[in-house]
């Protein structure tokens, strides 16, 4: 069996019980795993020694929570010296629906290589990474949707996209919500919940129009353009680069009467990108304008807001749908938030020419940096605003130094 090179080989010893940690993520539906293991006796490489050495492993969701019946406790001990050998669980010899990762332990244990054999997962899903960003529709389906049905609600996915990048483990997408509430502060142009947010506030008579995208130049762009009869039109535009994929948003006040302000809920979701989500919050960066600053160094950072200040920022306003979250005293003085993948190789950065607040939704694994139209939307005027998501190689410092050079300060 070759070693893999996903994996190091290591030696656990002292009769320790260690952890060697987790294959990096991909669908394992179906697959039976085998390793080449040697195990240790306490004092002497003997026979009679091998019962005190053992590997044991469990299966993860993608949550990277164990899978009941395939965890470590289910799991029967490897002992022996073995060139092949199944590894197996109380809850059966193939790894389950839902299977994403193994977790390894080790005490006393030689492991010189794994593999996993007959995977059933959805070839799309199996497929090789990518060579270069591909942009597509995203379709209602996977553990993201499992997961949204059951503590959440249902989505409208036709102004959701997907995409995939070379340096994403196989299966990996990254999920775009590019227009999870469209709206000003008296009524929703869009939201792709169902049913509708603040049913008491601006979603009450909100009438959903379904729109699509327009897929001519998939996997390069996708765009879309909506009209919204009596208020306006709002329309959006996605082009990837090299690393990157460019966005530009447009709002157009059709009412007879000035707006306050407009916003945007756009955000990127990890939850289908293990090796990206970051629950911990700790590979996750804004910049308070000496340096970046994760947000696992403020308190109780999930759903927390860390508004954007100055020229770049919103003034403090934050919309009223998270207007009541808890709101950090550190100011983000670029309106860019940026997570580092586990290798901390690459790095994922959403910015827009303005924002009005960051935060990150650890539960749904996603990331926002929302874009602020300004006050005051005359009738008859339309805004267009510029962003950029990052899908780079380097480290959250990189990405803020592009993000500096790609968006100057207005002078």
């Amino acid at each position: 069996m070759a070693v893999r090179p996903d994996v190091r080989a290591r030696v656990v010893r002292g009769g320790s019980d260690g952890r060697l940690g987790d294959n990096q993520p991909k669908l394992l539906v179906g697959g039976d795993l085998w390793v080449n293991v040697r195990t240790r006796g306490e004092k002497q490489p003997t026979p009679q020694g091998y019962n005190d050495g053992k590997l044991e492993v469990e299966l993860l969701d993608s949550r990277g929570q164990p899978i009941k019946g395939f965890t470590r406790e289910d799991c029967t001990p490897v002992r022996g010296d073995h060139q092949e050998v199944q590894v197996k669980w109380k809850g059966g010899d193939v790894a389950p629906e839902g299977g994403r990762q193994a977790r390894f332990y080790l005490k006393r244990v030689f492991l010189y290589g794994f593999e996993f054999r007959g995977l059933k997962g959805d070839p799309a899903d199996q497929r090789a990474a990518v060579d270069q960003i591909e942009l597509r529709p995203y379709e209602w389906g996977g553990p993201y949707v499992e997961h949204r049905v059951k503590y959440a609600c249902r989505h409208d996915d036709g102004l959701c996209a997907e995409v995939r990048v070379p340096w994403f483990e196989p299966g990996e997408r990254l999920i775009l919500r590019t227009s999870e509430i469209v709206g000003h502060g008296e009524a929703y142009f869009y939201d792709d919940h169902f049913p509708t947010q603040e049913q008491n506030g601006r979603g009450r008579g909100y009438e959903h129009i379904a729109f699509q995208w327009n897929t001519d130049k998939v996997p390069e762009e996708l765009s879309a353009d909506c009209e919204v009869p009596g208020q306006g039109r709002f329309a959006l535009q996605l082009k990837t680069g090299e690393d990157f994929i460019d966005v530009e948003l447009t709002f157009r006040n059709d009412s007879d009467r000035a707006l306050p302000w407009f916003g945007w809920y756009f955000c990127p979701v990890a939850f289908e990108a293990p090796s990206l989500l970051n629950r911990g919050l700790d590979r996750t960066y804004i910049f308070d304008g000496e340096r970046l600053v994760s947000l696992a160094e403020t308190v109780n950072p999930s759903e927390t807001m860390f508004p954007v200040a100055g020229e770049r920022g919103s003034s403090e306003f934050i919309p009223p749908l998270h207007a009541s979250n808890p709101r950090s005293a550190v100011e983000a003085q670029s309106p860019l938030v940026i997570v580092e993948n586990q290798r901390r190789t690459h790095a994922m950065g959403i910015a827009f020419e303005r924002a009005h607040s960051i935060f990150s939704s650890v539960g749904n694994g996603c990331y926002h940096a929302d874009p602020f139209f300004g006050h005051d939307l005359k009738s008859g005027e339309e805004r267009t605003i510029r962003g950029r998501l990052y899908l780079a190689k380097g480290s959250a410092a990189d990405v803020l130094e592009r993000f500096n050079k790609d968006f100057p300060p207005e002078k």
